[in-house]
This record gives structure tokens, C-alpha cells and sequence, in this order.
């Protein structure tokens, strides 16, 4: 049983904003588990309209603006952090993209990918990464629905190697809890164990 539909999932969404700073490789973003990402490679994911996310804090009601170029970096760490603790975890280490994308064009009930993703407030992004955001939201509810039936995910975090390093100009990456910093943070594993914060998604107009 799926314990959280897609709508849900995609509101627990990831915030950071991105970071002023010092001198980093030129050209490079992030290297995400040995995978280089460069600004170019962020770019590819922007439209001349993309636009800051803005996160809702639910306790607080204070709001973040998140910068386009972070919120792409931030959605590639998630894809390959999420994958690979799902290829710690026996039951779930054969669900294919082929299988995720099935359940993805289920859950979207007719939306073409960008109108789903426009619906729930991102505006300005390439459809490719809409892809990236919604088959990564698939992937945290294989992980939650697994947590569910009695599996312990937490395990699989806990043996995970996983090495990040982001440009400061985009925000800043706790290797050890998985964190990513930057005004927000990206959902750890905590927030997959509990079923993620549901917060509110939307752009800028």
C-alpha cells in the first residue's frame, strides 16, 4: 500500500538558496558520489523564465526564497541519494526507472509532467527536470511504503557512503546527516523515515 501519493510527496520539497562565496573550481556545481556537475549541467535544466521557489515554514510561516540553480542542484543530489539507498535495500534494489516512470504516469492521471510540476508552484524549469524532481518523489515513497511494511530503512542510511561536495555559491552539504544547507535544508532521511514535512510549494509570480 502506498503510503503517501505523489501530490504529498512533492510538497515536502527540498529548500536551500543559493550561497555568495569563496573560490571554487570554475565551472563546477557539485561532484555528487564521484558524479561531476557542472554549471552548464545546471543550466541545461533552466527556461529564460525560471523562477525562485519559495518554502513555507509550517511552524513558523517564515518563507524562503530559493534560488533556480540550487533548487536544481539540490534535486540531483536527491536523485542519486535516494537510488542508492534504495540499492542497499534487498526489496526495493530492483525498482527500475522503467517501473518508477509507470507509477509516475499513473500518479499524474493524464498531466503531462510539466503541468504537474507547474501546478504545485515550480515555474521556469525544462521538462527534463520536472522528470528529475517527480521520478525522485516516486523514489521516496518506494522508500517510505518499505519503511511501512517493516523494513528498516534507517539501516540502509546508516551504511550508505555518499560523498558530496556543492559549490558555495549554491549552499553547503552535511556528509554525515545528509543535510543540505543553504537558508533550508534537503529532506534527510529522517524526513523520509516520518514521512517528510508536507509543506507548500510555490513560485514566484
Amino acid at each position: 500500500m502506498r503510503v503517501r501519493t505523489l501530490g504529498a510527496a512533492v510538497a515536502a520539497v527540498l529548500a536551500l538558496t543559493g550561497l555568495a562565496g569563496c573560490k571554487t573550481n570554475v565551472g563546477q556545481a557539485a561532484v555528487i558520489d564521484g558524479h561531476r556537475v557542472t554549471e552548464s549541467d545546471v543550466n541545461h535544466y533552466l527556461t529564460p523564465d525560471a523562477q525562485p521557489v519559495v518554502q513555507t515554514d509550517p511552524n513558523t510561516q517564515a518563507t524562503t526564497r530559493v534560488s533556480p540553480r540550487s533548487f536544481v542542484v539540490s534535486w540531483l543530489i536527491n536523485a542519486q541519494l535516494y537510488r542508492k539507498v534504495m540499492s542497499l535495500i534487498p526489496s526495493v534494489s530492483n525498482v527500475s526507472e522503467a517501473q518508477l516512470d509507470s507509477q509516475l504516469q499513473k500518479d499524474l492521471a493524464g498531466q503531462t509532467v510539466t503541468q504537474f510540476a507547474e501546478s504545485h508552484g515550480l515555474h521556469g524549469f525544462t521538462e527534463a527536470f520536472y522528470t528529475v524532481v517527480l521520478h525522485t518523489q516516486e523514489a521516496i515513497v518506494v522508500l517510505q511504503t518499505a519503511r511501512s511494511n517493516g523494513v528498516d530503512v534507517a539501516a540502509a542510511f546508516n551504511k550508505l557512503k555518499f560523498s558530496v561536495t556543492v559549490s558555495p555559491r549554491y549552499g553547503s552539504w552535511d556528509n554525515k546527516q545528509f543535510l543540505f544547507t543553504a537558508g533550508g535544508h534537503l529532506p534527510s532521511y529522517l524526513d523520509v523515515l516520518n514521512g517528510g514535512t508536507q509543506q507548500g510549494l510555490t513560485g514566484n509570480s
